[in-house]
């Protein structure tokens, strides 16, 4: 499959305060342990300005959230990050990010403490510590916004794409969750559970409030699939609108002077 460029550095601050967090150390089946990455929409060339997406994914019930960055500083990423959490409907007990310096910060380590968030990473350059949020990344970001190439004119177009696949993915698209893996020699059997959407993962999960319960209730059944269908795919071909082409430049061929 296509792959987008990678524009993730190390970050070097406060690497020995943040513990790491592997791709086996995942069991939590409470709501609020949420995975968050960056993707970098910069589509041939990392070079110049160009826009992100932040992705969050809560591990137990799969809801996505994710938001549009006009850049990957410290304090943008905390603001959207804000923002995402003002959304969800259920408080973030746990924070999981990769090692680059737009996570691993003073910043968000203030916030996490703050609002009494556990903070952890993944190992460098081992993006299946994150295997959660990298599945979205694919399913959900790229699947949905592409490879192309986003810069600043482009924000409110990609914002309106997140908004709409918000209430797509976490109420109308079910899916199934990977419940045993079992090793056979050299074969693999994977087991799942039925597929389910993350908004009634969410309600099963018996976390949420008489309130939010009614509020979750009244938004789906208040969704029109096949409108929110038509409108989510009138915003990608806005976006695509938006997208910035390469340049193409020929060779000056001697014949042709």
């Amino acid at each position: 499959p296509k792959r987008g460029l990678s524009t993730t550095r190390p970050g070097t601050l406060l690497k020995h305060q943040v513990a790491f967090k592997t791709f086996a150390d995942w069991t939590e089946t409470v709501p609020g342990f949420v995975e968050v990455d960056l993707v970098a929409h910069c589509g041939w060339t990392g070079a110049g300005p160009f826009l992100y997406t932040l992705t969050l994914v809560d591990v137990a019930t799969g809801w996505v959230s994710c938001a549009g960055l006009r850049d990957k500083r410290a304090q943008t990423v905390l603001a959207a990050l804000r923002k995402l959490q003002e959304g969800l409907p259920f408080k973030i007990r746990g924070l999981d990010s990769d090692s680059g310096s737009e996570f691993l910060n003073t910043s968000l380590l203030d916030y996490c403490t703050d609002q009494h968030i556990t903070f952890t990473r993944g190992r460098p350059y081992r993006k299946n510590d994150g295997c959660f949020v990298e599945q979205k990344n694919w399913a959900v970001v790229r699947r949905l916004v592409g490879y192309q190439r986003l810069e600043a004119t482009a924000l409110a177009a990609l914002e309106r794409v997140h908004d709409l696949a918000r209430d797509y993915v976490n109420f109308l698209h079910p899916v199934r969750k990977l419940t045993e893996k079992v090793r056979r020699g050299a074969r693999i059997t994977r087991r799942y559970d039925t597929a389910q959407t993350p908004y009634r993962r969410l309600v099963a999960s018996g976390v949420l409030s008489k309130t939010t319960t009614r509020q979750l209730a009244r938004r789906s059944t208040g969704l029109d699939p096949l409108h929110l269908k038509l409108e989510l795919e009138s915003a990608q071909r806005t976006l695509a609108d938006r997208a910035v082409r390469p340049v193409i430049v020929h060779p000056l061929r001697s014949d042709s002077l």
